[in-house]
């Protein structure tokens, strides 16, 4: 049996049958203080209005306040509404944030940072935290530049320096090898320090005279001449003058022009031979096209000479032949008095075989017993040498050639007395002979 108890004064409205629901007052305002649990559903048809809630709220529903921005943004207060930006993401594993990020303290591992600089870091950062990558590495917690074995770099508390001790030697040099001064540790030297120290050890010349004067050494130093000057243009020595104890000139194997002289058209050019000065001899080409080879004085002597033999001598008194014959293979003209102070003929007397020289002209072969007269091979040089052969002796006298005579290759003179006149021939294509001209007695 169920009781209820009241205190106090009761005011019910409705049907007054004393529950709760006839304490509630529906129609005015009214204040109900204290706790109250519900054990079901409180339904109220024109909302319920708090200053607090308490409480799961998880099947609420009607909310006007929605997330901000797109899938996976950060909401954030922006105009006491919820908003959401691009810059700001969370997927579920890792947080984005497209712009800087700020804050006064950071912890954790730093191993993914990059793109750090000091303004950007306050604190510390361990080298385990740091991917050092290629060019760093970590020295007991400490970042370090990491060197090569060789490096010519060289560590210290000031910093890096150039070791150049530390390097391998250049087995040779190239036009674009580099080179490190080192002078006790880290120094340096201006263009002008090097050029002052080379120029303290040796001298470095400068280019003497004008445009296209040969340079020599002058006293140590580059000397030039106007006298000697060179074309580079043209590819010539154009200007030599001065005295020269030798003038070389070397040719190579296959040329066929060692020194060509060429000279203006219709100008004359000159070689002149000089003793003290004074010239004595010259070659020459006139404007005329003549060459000439002369004295330039009437009391020098011109002298074709043939080793240390003087073959022929011109001089103001006559024209000398000297030492071998003359020999002539075209016609002898002479237009003044011809005078000799010996015979003109070559003859020679044997009393044995004798073998003809080119230079004999007549021979008395003058044996008593058999002799044999043998005559020279024909060359080039010897087509018309003309030979006559007298038997003067006793003795049988053979006459033989390797060429032939008449296409004999022997022929005796008999009797004593007797002779014979042949001459050497080219009967074509260097086919060589001797031929009979005159005879007398029986062969």
């Amino acid at each position: 049996m169920a009781y209820n108890i009241l205190k106090d004064d009761v005011e019910f409205s409705g049907v007054n049958l004393g529950n709760i629901e006839d304490m509630i007052n529906d129609h005015a305002d009214q204040t109900v203080g204290g706790t109250k649990t519900f054990s079901d559903m409180v339904t109220a048809s024109a909302g319920v209005s708090a200053s607090v809630y308490y409480g799961d709220g998880t099947n609420l529903s009607g909310i006007s306040a929605i997330p901000g921005g797109a899938d996976g943004a950060v909401q954030f207060n922006s105009s006491s509404a919820l908003s959401g930006n691009t810059n700001f993401t969370y997927d579920g594993t890792d947080v984005t944030i497209g712009g800087a990020l700020s804050a006064s303290f950071l912890s954790g591992s730093g191993q993914n940072i990059y793109n750090l600089t000091p303004a950007n870091i306050n604190g510390t950062l361990n080298a385990s935290q740091i991917n050092l990558g290629q060019g760093l590495e970590d020295d007991s917690n400490n970042i370090r530049v990491k060197l090569d074995s060789n490096p010519g770099l060289s560590r210290a508390n000031s910093g890096i320096k150039v070791a150049a001790s530390g390097l391998a030697d250049a087995g040779a040099l190239s036009n674009t090898d580099l080179f490190i001064v080192d002078q006790s540790g880290n120094k340096k030297a201006t263009a002008l320090q090097i050029y002052n120290y080379i120029d303290g050890k040796i001298t470095i010349p400068v280019v003497a005279g004008a445009d296209e004067q040969i340079q020599f050494n002058d006293a140590g130093d580059l000397g030039a001449s106007s006298n000697l000057t060179f074309n580079s243009t043209a590819g010539l020595l154009t200007s030599v003058s001065g005295n020269f104890q030798t003038l070389e000139i070397e040719g190579q194997s296959g040329d066929n022009s060692i020194l060509t002289l060429d000279k203006g058209e219709d100008s004359a050019s000159y070689i002149e031979f000089r003793n003290g000065g004074t010239k004595y001899a010259e070659i020459f080409g006139s404007s005329a096209e003549a060459f000439i080879i002369r004295t330039t004085t009437t009391t020098a002597n011109f002298i074709l000479r043939q080793g240390g033999d003087n073959l022929i001598t011109f001089s103001n008194g006559n024209t000398t032949f000297d030492n071998n014959k003359v020999t002539i293979n075209q016609e002898l003209v002479v237009t003044g008095t011809m005078e000799t102070t010996s015979r003109i003929h070559s003859t020679t007397v044997h009393t044995a075989s004798y073998s003809i020289a080119a230079g004999d002209e007549i021979i008395l072969m003058n044996n008593s017993a058999v002799a044999t007269a043998s005559l020279p091979p024909i060359s080039s040089d010897l087509v018309g040498l003309a030979l006559t052969i007298k038997r003067t002796g006793a003795g049988t006298v053979h006459i033989s050639g390797s060429n032939g005579i008449d296409s004999q290759p022997t022929i005796d003179i008999s009797p004593q007395g007797g002779f014979v006149r042949i001459v050497a021939a080219d009967f074509g294509g260097s086919n060589f002979g001797w031929a009979i001209i005159a005879k007398s007695g029986s062969f």
